[in-house]
């Protein structure tokens, strides 16, 4: 009874002295972090550029210049390939060429050969109208005096009008070969030779696109394409930046504008140029759009904060600032001293964002409550019977006695042995190994019970699949037995044979006896020693990748300013507030753990329930302060996220319950140290197991307690990823 009081008495002390210690932390926290620091606003230097691109597709035949180089206004830039646009000149300059030459025939008019066949013509006409007129005289003179008949008279003059027609359509015909062609088609044949001329300036104008020219006087500061490769119509080929022509972008949250207008002067320094001072005007002032907002710049969520775009110059031209310099202005910080109750009242308001967030998203009621329950119900099921059993072995019986099939049955009695699988050739059971369905052979040979009665020592051979280390184990432990019983059974009957008293026949066959003790797991239950610490390792796993995951997600949305102001824009009562949901969420899952583990597997627990509740929640708030440091580190949800993976994994090997930690290199040992969980399972083997003082074991709990110092130590940087880091997905 003196003893259990004792065991009472100092768990309490410890959950009494653990919480003061834990207080204390979150006080110191407060004093060191509750000030905020300046306000750093960062902005970035520009230039004016300019982006060559052609107007014509070609290839890059060669540049003339390189990046970095220096060009002047009308600098030959890059000469494009264009062997279309050549073709194109071609086909203008031949359209052009025929379009002059109907211009010039239809100036001219018909060929002198037309002009005198058509007078020809005429005069012809002009004859056979003279002979048809005086034919018509006469006839008709006949025809008065009675001689000749009418129709004579009218085929006479028919045939004067018909010369009449002719000689006019001859008279026609050489007027419009001395007239030539007419002025319509004139005025077509001159038109075209003006269109053909303006497709010869056309192709000529994108011929000179083939040389391209810098039209400001800078830097040369990109080139896209290689030389060779082909570019389209409008593509960027290289950028020319003005360096003349420069200033500074900021984007600056509308709380922090009231000294900042139209006009006024800004002191702000260049880190790249040394931390060089520099004096800037602001020229242009606009928002940033809805997209910018920041929401709730109040706890109470009163108004939204907008983002401002603020551009200024230089008050005078600074020697070697190149764009994409960072540019710093720093505002004095507001001192943030809270009450104790306004300090609650915003971890509260944080408490009750986060629980939102926690239950918005199906990942953390995985991540918190199925998946540790899953593994608490999926292992204890798996080991229910502490060790495996009926592993099935081959035996290959070549002796086939009453001996020989006695050693399998017993060998089969085995809880851990179950003989599957017999045969009398030994390639039939290593084919049975080699497919997997075996863990062993046992290999019984011929004339075993004959040589063995007849003090022949035969050979039992035993052979284990290393490939699976516990199989292998606990079979080559029961089939080394059963080979020592057998020997043993031997040697007795062989003595009683020979007329040996019982204690003789021992005294000879085991001339040493080893006593045995089994301490901590008496009963080499694998349950025990797995359970214990692979189900606190599986938590820690899970409080990492939560952690990280919570803020990471943060940093990844934009929404870390927004929980910073939720907080009263402290980082400590920000986090705080973050973590207490899932510090009571986990705290609860460790719990229930420790219920299942000592209550309804009942566990050895020899130091009582207070310490292993303990070392249960500071093992939950170590490893969420370790997840802190992690995403602190690597300001990035799939960086955090990597780094809290593989450090929970290596937990596992490292913490000594698979491989001993003394066993291990001395750097492995010294780094063993820094996994919340070695120091977990030392108390778990001091109050569990062994039920040692409390004594013993301070130096673990304080090792669990020094975790808490990890955000302090990366906090500051943390905080400014949170307001300023821009996140890369």
């Amino acid at each position: 009874m003196n003893e259990n009081k004792k065991f009472s008495i100092s768990n309490m002390m410890l959950a009494f002295i653990t919480v003061l210690v834990v207080i204390g932390l979150v006080a110191l926290t407060g004093f060191f972090l509750l000030t905020p620091p300046d306000d750093i606003i960062m902005g970035q230097a520009e230039a004016n550029q300019v982006r060559i691109s052609g107007k014509v597709p070609g290839r890059i035949e060669s540049y003339r210049f390189d990046e970095g180089d220096k060009v002047k206004a009308g600098d030959t830039l890059v000469y494009l390939n264009t062997p279309e646009v050549l073709a194109k000149l071609q086909q203008a300059e031949a359209a052009q060429k025929a379009a002059e030459a109907q211009n010039a025939k239809a100036i001219k008019g018909a060929r002198a050969q037309e002009i005198a066949g058509a007078y020809e013509m005429w005069q012809k006409a002009q004859a056979g109208l003279e002979i048809a007129k005086k034919s018509y005289t006469r006839v008709q003179n006949l025809y008065e005096k009675g001689v000749m008949s009418a129709q004579k008279r009218d085929e006479a003059e028919a045939n004067y009008k018909a010369m009449v027609a002719t000689e006019k359509a001859a008279k026609s015909q050489y007027d419009m070969a001395m007239d030539g062609a007419r002025s319509e088609d004139k005025a077509a044949a001159a038109a075209l030779v003006q269109q053909a001329g303006g497709a010869v300036a056309e192709v000529e104008s994108y011929l000179k696109e083939s040389a391209l020219v810098s039209p400001i006087d800078g830097e040369v500061s990109e080139r896209f394409p290689q030389v060779g490769e082909l570019v389209g119509t409008g593509a960027p080929i290289m950028n020319i930046t003005d360096l003349n022509d420069m200033w500074v972008s900021f984007s600056v949250r509308e709380d922090l504008l009231k000294d900042i207008k139209i006009g006024s002067e800004l002191n702000a320094f260049i880190p790249a140029l040394d931390n060089k001072p520099v004096k800037l005007k602001v020229y242009y002032m606009k928002d940033m759009g809805s997209y910018a907002a920041w929401k709730a710049t109040k706890t109470t969520g009163q108004f939204d904060s907008k983002t401002f775009e603020v551009r200024a110059r230089p008050q005078e031209k600074i020697a070697d600032l190149r764009p994409g310099m960072s540019v710093v202005m720093k505002k004095k910080g507001k001192r943030n001293i809270m009450t104790l109750k306004q300090s609650l009242h915003s971890i509260w308001n944080v408490a009750k964002r986060e629980i939102h967030r926690l239950t918005s998203k199906p990942i953390y009621f995985f991540c918190m409550l199925i998946a540790p329950v899953l593994c608490v119900v999926f292992f204890l099921s798996l080991m229910q019977e502490g060790l495996p059993t009926n592993l099935p072995i081959a035996v290959v019986d070549m002796d086939g006695s009453a001996t020989s099939r006695n050693l399998i049955r017993q060998l089969d009695a085995f809880e851990q042995t179950e003989v599957v699988y017999k045969t009398a050739t030994f390639d039939d059971a290593r084919r049975e190994m080699q497919k997997g369905n075996v863990y062993g052979i046992f290999y019984i040979p011929k004339d075993f019970a004959v040589e063995a009665t007849t003090g022949k020592q035969p050979t039992l051979s035993f052979y284990t699949n290393g490939t699976y280390l516990i199989a292998a184990s606990l079979l080559f432990r029961d089939m080394k037995t059963m080979s020592v019983l057998a020997g043993a059974s031997v040697g007795l009957q062989t003595g009683l044979a020979k007329g040996y008293t019982t204690d003789q026949i021992m005294g000879q066959l085991q001339p040493v006896v080893v006593d045995t003790h089994a301490l901590g797991n008496p009963w080499l239950n694998y349950s025990v020693y797995l359970n214990n610490t692979i189900l606190p390792g599986v938590l820690q796993l899970m409080i990492f990748l939560v952690t990280v995951f919570s803020i990471g997600t943060e940093l990844k949305y934009s929404t870390a300013r927004q929980w910073l102001q939720t907080g009263g824009n402290s980082f400590t009562l920000s986090l705080l507030g973050k973590l207490l949901p899932q510090t009571v969420i986990f705290t609860v899952i460790a719990l229930l753990c420790c219920s299942a583990l000592y209550g309804f597997k009942a566990f050895p627990l020899n130091s009582g329930w207070m310490p292993m509740i303990v070392a249960l929640f500071l093992l939950v708030i170590a490893s969420q302060a370790v997840g802190v440091f992690m995403i602190g580190a690597l300001p990035t949800l799939r960086l955090g996220l990597s780094f809290a993976s593989l450090f929970g994994m290596i937990a596992f090997s490292i913490v000594g319950f698979s491989f001993p930690v003394l066993g291990m290199d001395p750097t492995l040992q010294a780094l063993s140290t820094l996994f919340p969980l070695r120091h977990y399972f030392l108390i778990y083997v001091d109050q569990a197991l062994n039920g040692r003082d409390l004594f013993y074991s301070w130096t673990e709990y304080a090792w669990l307690i020094g975790f808490l110092i990890l955000p302090f130590l990366i906090g500051k940087h943390l905080k400014n990823a949170l307001l300023y880091f821009k996140y890369i997905p």
